[in-house]
């Protein structure tokens, strides 16, 4: 059988207010524990993004990560209106600037508390949508628990920018009944699996709406990556949809932006 490899793409690095001597905190504790599992490659954001701020968290990615070909950027935003982020335009040239091809969202009212209605993030995703950069939505608050996402939000964004890469990351089994309807309307909406333990629900996923919109995440450092790539390695479906969830998927995503 041939081996899969794995493309992560929910991982953070750097130091929590939470941690413990078990979590992999630098890059090279983070690469360590990936490969124990044989995970390839990640899109990592900085800790300092979420808990901090993401202009603080994201310049202190740049730097923790430089010169490693296995870890690959993912930065944070705001709302620029309060003047704590450059302007939308100016944000996409950095991110093009430093060859950053993804960006992370914190919306939750525990974590950075804004809007991700068009009022709000709208200018911003309008400059996203144009260079097809991957927008990944963290709606997890303190307790990590992310099955509370903002449906409605997810739908206006994908109507208002259909060409625009949606991902939601970790959704639990407790979202299936809100997140299938929203799959089945947007084809520019995507799944990270890293919660999704329903039973079966890869399986149903790639017959209802094709395995194209799996994408595959560990959450590391706050769960072992076990749980993920068993999913994967041991869904029933074909080879082929394995390859595509394990980092087909993503990296096709990330060649997909426009520089």
């Amino acid at each position: 059988m041939e081996e899969l490899t794995f493309f992560d793409a929910n991982c953070m690095v750097g130091k929590w207010s939470a941690y413990s001597e078990r979590f992999p905190l630098g890059r090279q504790a983070l690469i360590r524990e990936m490969d124990k599992y044989k995970i390839e490659k990640a899109l990592v954001y900085s800790a300092q993004s979420r808990e901090y701020h993401p202009v603080v968290g994201n310049e202190a990615l740049m730097e923790g990560i430089e010169g490693d070909n296995r870890l690959y950027p993912s930065w944070s935003a705001l709302p620029h209106f309060s003047d704590e982020m450059p302007s939308p335009e100016e944000f996409i040239g950095l991110m093009k600037e430093k060859k950053v091809r993804s960006v992370r969202l914190f919306p939750d009212d525990s974590v950075h508390r804004f809007s991700l209605e068009e009022w709000s993030m709208g200018r911003l995703f309008d400059r996203l949508e144009e260079a097809r950069v991957p927008v990944f939505l963290d709606f997890t608050n303190l307790s990590f628990n992310g099955d509370d996402f903002s449906a409605d939000s997810i739908y206006s964004i994908c109507h208002h920018h259909p060409n625009l890469p949606v991902i939601i990351l970790q959704p639990g089994y407790r979202t299936c009944r809100t997140l299938f309807p929203l799959l089945d309307r947007f084809n520019n909406l995507y799944v990270e699996i890293s919660r999704f333990l329903v039973h079966r629900g890869v399986e149903y996923i790639c017959k209802n709406f094709g395995p194209e919109r799996l994408i595959f995440g560990t959450k590391l450092p706050h769960q072992s990556p076990g749980l993920a790539v068993t999913m994967v390695v041991y869904a029933n479906i074909s080879q082929e949809e394995k390859r595509m969830i394990a980092g087909g998927n993503l990296e096709r995503l990330l060649k997909e932006v426009r520089w």
